[in-house]
């Protein structure tokens, strides 16, 4: 008879540690998505020729037997960073827990760096305007930066909550929870970082037209 009641005893216990323990989030996550732009950075080392050979990430207005030079090139690296941290309730005699956001931290770094041809003297017309149109490539960035900044703060707050997470789970799974937790919040940074590096491409080049080009080409005699 203690043999055939010990198995209705052990579902009925784990039956109460499911019912007694609640995985309700005491408080909403704090999300911060922090966008961050260091100074531009100046290069002056390369020739036109050094430039040209370098190319770019935009596609060129002019058609391909054209032969044309790069004067200026910007260089912009947009690195994600990411922290987050947990909060756990434990219940080591019942062997569960609960696990949830507590904060997580999201920073966007843009590194530009403007190289512009030595060929061109400081205080010219040419340097002038290759200077102007490269800070255009800046600008661009930065707007990029601020806007993905909002949309990931977004699609944090609105993915947070089905998220993996809460409980109860066994202790012993805790950490393997909060390894999916991390991937997914990764994974919807991922999806956002996709969108921006498309847009960022269409609107760079909406920088780079023919119009644009041939003014640059004209302004100086």
């Amino acid at each position: 008879m203690i043999e055939v009641l010990q198995v209705p005893l052990a579902a009925g216990l784990l039956y109460m540690a499911a019912d007694v323990v609640r995985c309700n989030v005491p408080d909403a996550p704090e999300i911060y998505v922090k966008p961050q732009a260091y100074a531009t950075q100046y290069n002056h080392r390369y020739s036109v020729e050094d430039l040209t050979s370098r190319g770019t990430d935009t596609i060129s207005p002019y058609p391909r037997h054209a032969i044309t030079k790069t004067g200026g090139i910007t260089e912009s690296e947009i690195e994600f960073r990411t922290n987050m941290q947990f909060q756990y309730q434990s219940y080591p005699t019942l062997g569960v827990g609960c696990i949830y956001f507590d904060r997580i931290d999201v920073t966007i770094q843009l590194d530009p760096t403007i190289y512009i041809a030595k060929d061109f003297s400081k205080h010219t017309c040419d340097y002038k305007e290759v200077l102007t149109h490269e800070k255009k490539h800046v600008t661009v960035d930065k707007e990029i930066l601020n806007k993905y900044a909002r949309k990931i703060g977004e699609a944090l707050r609105l993915s947070v909550n089905n998220a993996p997470g809460r409980g109860p789970y066994p202790i012993s799974r805790l950490e393997e929870i909060q390894t999916d937790m991390q991937a997914y919040i990764a994974s919807v940074i991922k999806t956002q970082q996709s969108l921006m590096e498309e847009e960022r491409f269409r609107r760079q080049q909406n920088v780079d037209t023919l119009e644009e080009y041939e003014r640059i080409r004209r302004a100086c005699p």
